[in-house]
């Protein structure tokens, strides 16, 4: 897997885009809890947008597509990934909200 997140970054348009379109595939369908802790690290440690991206994406396909038994014992590392929501920024598309 990470040999996978390294593809990603790299210079070659050809390799990075089979990295950025087989890393999702394999979040789908291979239900392994170590994976997300690869996924997490790469998270916060990734330099390259493409990376962080990709690795968010896969975070997705997992909470969407894996066993809840399997994310249940997984949610510390889930939580520590992901950044706590800060209230004072909003999207740009919500300035219309009253």
């Amino acid at each position: 897997l990470p040999a996978v997140i390294n593809l990603i970054s790299n210079g070659n348009k050809v390799l990075a885009t089979a990295g950025r379109e087989c890393l999702p595939t394999l979040t789908m369908y291979c239900h392994f809890d170590g994976m997300l802790k690869v996924l997490a690290s790469s998270l916060s440690e990734a330099r390259h947008v493409a990376v962080r991206q990709s690795c968010c994406v896969c975070l997705l396909h997992a909470l969407q597509y894996w066993p809840v038994h399997v994310l249940g014992a997984m949610s510390n590392v889930l939580e520590r990934a992901l950044p706590p929501p800060d209230l004072r920024q909003q999207p740009p598309c919500a300035s219309w909200l009253p």
